[in-house]
């Protein structure tokens, strides 16, 4: 799995990885023949100042770029296996990636997943192309800032987020960090 990773100067433990459905479609991207390949997420906990927080990170595949409605069986399923992958059974949680998914908010496409979470909502893009693709979702945690940086040169645009652990307040952005690439 390329892309998905948690990096902290705080302890880890219980890493776990996994795949979401993949329906093998062919389609044509920019003027290339592709075929979907396999995407999911890694997860972790981190300790910070005594809290547990579940970090999961994930990366999705294009669905409106291969021709896959939400509403439609293929992707009901894919999203179904998302929410059930990534569903954190903690009470403090942090998931966050390329949903690939253009949207300010996903609580109409990802109810379940969304259901006792907040969500960033997106008023400004996070890749150069204009899209709104990389999102947070948390519980647990209060949320003091955002910044979306356009000015980092790369495919999408670093989401820092800092939010307050606990009694402290940890820039998660800055030790939480999912680098987004292309295989």
């Amino acid at each position: 799995m390329l892309g998905n990773g948690v990096i902290s100067r705080h302890p880890m433990a219980h890493h776990s990885k996994g795949l979401f459905l993949n329906p093998h479609i062919e389609a044509t991207i920019q003027g290339r023949p592709i075929t979907t390949h396999d995407k999911g997420y890694g997860a972790c906990t981190v300790t910070i100042d005594g809290q547990e927080v579940s970090v999961t990170t994930l990366h999705l595949l294009p669905f409106r770029s291969i021709g896959i409605d939400f509403e439609s069986e293929v992707g009901r399923a894919i999203l179904g296996s998302v929410e059930s992958a990534v569903l954190p059974n903690a009470p403090v949680a942090l998931v966050q990636g390329d949903f690939n998914i253009d949207s300010e908010q996903l609580a109409p496409i990802l109810p379940n997943l969304l259901a006792g979470m907040n969500e960033i909502p997106l008023s400004s893009p996070t890749t150069p192309s204009g899209k709104r693709y990389d999102h947070v979702l948390y519980k647990g945690l209060a949320l003091k800032e955002v910044q979306i940086d356009p000015e980092v040169k790369t495919d999408h645009w670093p989401v820092t987020c800092v939010f307050s652990v606990g009694s402290a307040v940890g820039a998660l952005g800055e030790h939480l960090r999912n680098k987004n690439t292309r295989p």
